[in-house]
């Protein structure tokens, strides 16, 4: 490879882990934050088959939709904002990235299947929970603890719960 060709792919590849790190610290930070606890594996921006990282948070709600009640929708707008975070953070701290976190989204509106009707009433729910998801990561106290997760996890490629959850603590 020439020299030329290093240097693009050294950029290409840095601006991919930066946009992973703030995709996948975002969702880390929102699921802390939100009182939803980590799995041991915390986040990764190493590359794999299906994904340019992961974020390793609990299993999201999986019910009954005839036996669905308050206190799981509770939980399961908390799981979708966890979801929806990653693609909204990208897109706060690094807007010419292309993602568009259409599988995140789906995996949200999924969740919110269980406690509505309709399609319709699906949309409505989602541009709610958009809008929330949002506001949260305006929030200053929540962009300094993205921002330091992802600057961590860009310097190491992996962190456990346990380092995530101290990052977002010190904060």
């Amino acid at each position: 490879m020439n020299p030329l060709d290093e240097l693009l792919e050294r950029i290409m590849t840095t601006s991919r882990e930066k946009t992973t790190a703030y995709h996948e610290a975002s969702h880390a930070v929102a699921a802390i934050s939100l009182g939803l606890r980590s799995r041991k594996k915390g986040i990764s921006i190493e590359r794999d088959k299906d994904s340019l990282g992961q974020c390793h948070t609990r299993k999201p709600f999986r019910g009954d939709p005839d036996e669905a009640t308050d206190t799981q929708r509770v939980k399961a707008e908390k799981d979708a904002i966890v979801s929806l975070a990653g693609y909204e953070g990208q897109r706060t701290f690094c807007p010419r990235s292309h993602n568009r976190g259409w599988k995140d989204h789906k995996d949200a509106a999924s969740l919110m299947c269980h406690f509505v009707g309709s399609e319709r009433d699906v949309d409505a729910y989602m541009k709610l929970l958009q809008f929330r998801t949002e506001q949260f990561l305006c929030m200053e106290h929540i962009q300094r603890k993205i921002k330091a997760v992802a600057e961590a996890v860009i310097k190491r490629k992996r962190l456990s719960a346990a380092e995530v959850e101290a990052i977002v603590g010190s904060q």
